[in-house]
């Protein structure tokens, strides 16, 4: 896959146009409305609260009022969503005013997003072209997820950078390393299961027993910050309501709420009529989705000969496996597409395949809100309270980013080898 001169020399020009664009979007986060808006509210009231000895799992207007003197805050009627570990990497930021602390957790999360770049840079050639980095970092500053994930303040690019060490590292054979970085990346986000499912299943037990080693330090040193009552309440309590709370959100692309697009009522922008309303079946069958997901993802990174492929594939299923997925989650769909684009520079990549890799990245980076205008041209009326009511089948359509993260997956196991002794580094 080669490019043109001439497209060569117009890259600098398109990455600094992609960034421009992405920090306008993303200045207007700090706006007094985008700074209520912003998901990064919720761990700094954590670390706020932390700092008082207060318990952070109260719900969040109560801690707004008594932070921020937000006396009607309704945007999160919530517990923070956030694990311990969250609470005390941010507790540093406490000290400062939220605004400020917005800015700086904005910073701290460009700078993971180097970071990320950085490492795959090393593993691409070396690490020798800072100026190519710097060209990468243009280009995803204006990609949706990723600006998306720093305007709302989200955690997703330290998300990343976990996820790129652990996978240079296990693909190392350093197994220690590897797995003390899944266990921090667990501790933060439950998205990592179903890579430590995999390891347990290869019988990789010391990259097992490194990230089981530092789940239970982070749990420890938050037992000891904080006590144990705000970590039941964490796993107990928060957890299962702002599950329940999104399942039926129209954002929501998490393979939880599959069964209630189905078979119940959902959409908070949007309304749809049910294939068959049974709130039974919607209920019962919500973990069937999720467990053919991550059966299907486990078997075919079993079946991968290369580890890049087997941990890509993971990668990509955590985020929809994950009990409530947002779009900003996509941002760590670049490791995947690293991997992609390194192996059609060696081995070249099919018109075919090159179309569906296309294809499954515009889907990625269209604004959900494009999804839903396209699903509202087949409203059949309106719902009691004034919003559009759709189709069952049209209102999967919000659904169509989760095909370009299938796309991708796709891509990844027919660049697959079929030869054991292509990969240096075999599952």
């Amino acid at each position: 896959m080669r490019f043109s001169p001439g497209f060569r020399r117009l890259l600098p020009l398109l990455s600094l146009v992609c960034a421009i664009s992405g920090i306008i979007k993303i200045a207007d986060s700090f706006t007094p409305a985008g700074l209520r808006q912003k998901d990064f509210l919720s761990p700094y009231l954590m670390a706020r609260a932390i700092h008082d000895g207060r318990n952070p799992y109260q719900p969040m207007p109560e801690l707004a009022r008594a932070y921020l003197n937000l006396t009607e805050f309704t945007e999160y009627e919530h517990m923070t969503p956030h694990t311990p570990l969250m609470g005390l990497l941010l507790s540093p930021l406490g000290l400062f005013g939220y605004r400020t602390a917005a800015f700086l957790w904005a910073c701290i999360e460009f700078m993971c997003l180097l970071g990320a770049l950085a490492l795959l840079g090393r593993w691409w050639d070396g690490g020798r072209s800072l100026s190519r980095i710097a060209l990468l970092a243009g280009f995803a500053i204006g990609w949706l997820p990723v600006f998306d994930d720093l305007w709302s303040g989200q955690i997703g690019l330290l998300i990343l950078l976990l996820f790129t060490g652990a996978w240079l590292a296990l693909r190392e054979g350093n197994d220690v390393r590897g797995g003390a970085l899944l266990g921090g990346l667990f501790a933060l986000k439950l998205m990592a299961w179903p890579l430590l499912f995999f390891l347990l299943l290869r019988g990789r037990w010391r990259a097992i027993a490194a990230a089981g080693a530092v789940v239970l330090l982070a749990h420890l040193a938050a037992a000891i910050v904080m006590g144990v009552e705000p970590i039941a309440e964490c796993y107990l309590r928060a957890g299962p309501q702002v599950a329940k709370l999104y399942r039926t959100h129209t954002m929501n692309l998490s393979a939880w709420t599959w069964s209630q697009r189905l078979f119940g009522d959902w959409g908070w922008a949007l309304h749809t009529t049910p294939l068959l309303r049974s709130p039974s079946l919607a209920a019962n069958l919500a973990p069937l989705a999720p467990l053919l997901v991550a059966a299907l993802a486990l078997f075919a990174a079993w079946r991968a000969r290369r580890f890049d492929t087997a941990f890509s594939v993971l990668l990509l299923a955590g985020i929809v496996l994950n009990p409530v997925g947002w779009q900003h989650y996509f941002a760590l769909a670049l490791l995947p597409i690293a991997i992609i684009a390194r192996n059609a520079r060696e081995t070249g990549l099919p018109r075919a395949e090159l179309l569906l890799v296309g294809l499954s990245l515009l889907l990625l980076s269209i604004g959900q809100f494009m999804y839903l205008l396209l699903a509202s041209l087949f409203a059949t009326g309106a719902a009691p309270d004034g919003l559009l009511l759709l189709p069952w089948w049209a209102g999967m359509l919000s659904l169509l980013p989760v095909a370009g993260l299938l796309g991708l997956g796709w891509a990844m196991l027919r660049q697959d080898p079929n030869d054991h002794s292509l990969d240096p580094n075999p599952t």
